[in-house]
């Protein structure tokens, strides 16, 4: 057994069940669609198996990075409509024809690619046209959305079903980049709806969007970290409004025991140094396995219920953590890094407070980092 065995993710798939009950709560029409995003491996807890749970709980769409992510969920056998929201390489046309994806379409370019690709398999494709208005990473401008759409008819294999767009301040309700981004969407749908005599499917909510800005909810809605239990946005109406569960833990177990003089340095750099004779524990866990280097000095783990704190700076494969208060500490016991024990808990909030990070990466890096297991009630 490797030390590394014994750092265990646990993803609760109920909660993410319970996520998506939430989330569809919050839709202001009952016709509106809930497009989970389970790109970067299901943001660390498992792509598929998040698919799987959102699927059977209101999913009536998924929406991954890149055309590997969808042809795993292809593969794995979701048959619900999957949209590459960052568009696709130019050589990837034929396998995202192939496979019937929704196809989001960044350039123009790409248009006359999968044109091709579409004629030489003798197949259509769904095509979503990405807004650009105001994120300024991907998307069409509103000329060249004005371009593909008086030239609709060079792409006969090309099936034009929607358009998005993606809001760059949905955790700030207040900033005025998201009026301008919420006008500039709906003036790119009316000049859809102008040239082509229908109204687009159209998106460009995440949950805080959704939950803080209702009018950016339109025909789907694109949850990210709201269905793995993470909040996108401090702002307590949102909490009020959402109760998420956290769907990731994150355990290990104490490997050693030191017991050290006061005055004592711990780990590199010597930054730290105990004040009082102190039992250190080690931990395998360190930046290696997601665990922030950055958290050096400020993190906390719970030993028998009782939070400690990380001494010194953190290593790459260990930690040490001060137990001294801990009554009959021992190798073997559970340390918990992220979520419950007993009557305390750490959430991933409270962690990138301490990286001085998001949820978001964190989550990304203990999933993909480390063992994980399942529960489903």
């Amino acid at each position: 057994m490797s030390y590394l065995d014994l750092n265990v993710v646990q993803i609760d798939l109920t909660a993410i069940a319970h996520n998506m009950a939430q989330l569809k709560g919050c839709l202001r029409k009952p016709t509106t669609g809930l497009m989970p995003v389970v790109k970067s491996d299901g943001y660390g807890h498992g792509m598929c198996e998040v698919a799987r749970v959102a699927a059977k709980n209101g999913a009536t769409a998924l929406a991954v990075f890149d055309i590997k992510e969808a042809v795993l969920l292809r593969q794995a056998g979701f048959n619900v409509p999957i949209l590459l929201i960052s568009g696709i390489l130019p050589e990837d046309s034929d396998i995202a024809v192939a496979y019937g994806l929704t196809v989001g379409v960044t350039d123009i370019a790409i248009l006359n690619v999968l044109e091709s690709a579409c004629n030489g398999l003798d197949k259509t494709v769904r095509i979503h046209l990405k807004i650009d208005t105001g994120m300024s990473r991907m998307g069409l401008s509103e000329t060249e959305l004005s371009y593909i759409l008086q030239r609709i008819h060079m792409w006969r294999h090309l099936e034009f079903e929607g358009i998005y767009s993606h809001i760059a301040c949905a955790d700030c309700v207040e900033h005025s980049l998201n009026e301008i981004q919420l006008r500039r969407f709906s003036q790119a749908r009316e000049m859809f709806i102008a040239h082509l005599g229908r109204t687009p499917f159209s998106h460009m909510a995440n949950a805080a969007a959704a939950t803080l800005i209702p009018d950016t909810q339109f025909d789907a809605i694109r949850p990210g970290i709201a269905v793995y239990g993470g909040y996108p946005s401090q702002q307590q109406y949102l909490h009020s409004v959402l109760d998420l569960k956290p769907a990731m833990s994150y355990y290990s177990r104490i490997i050693a025991i030191r017991e050290v003089e006061a005055g004592v340095s711990v780990s590199y750099g010597a930054r730290f140094a105990v004040t009082k004779p102190s039992r250190l524990a080690v931990v395998p866990v360190g930046y290696d396995c997601g665990y922030m280097r950055t958290m050096s000095g400020k993190a906390q783990v719970i030993v028998r219920g009782r939070r400690c704190q990380v001494a010194g700076t953190i290593c790459m494969r260990s930690m040490m953590v001060d137990v001294t208060d801990i009554v009959n500490v021992s190798i073997g016991d559970k340390v918990t890094l992220l979520g419950g024990d007993q009557n305390d808990r750490i959430t991933i909030e409270e962690m990138a407070g301490w990286a001085g990070t998001i949820n978001y990466e964190l989550l990304c890096l203990l999933g993909t980092r480390n063992r994980r297991i399942y529960k489903e009630r």
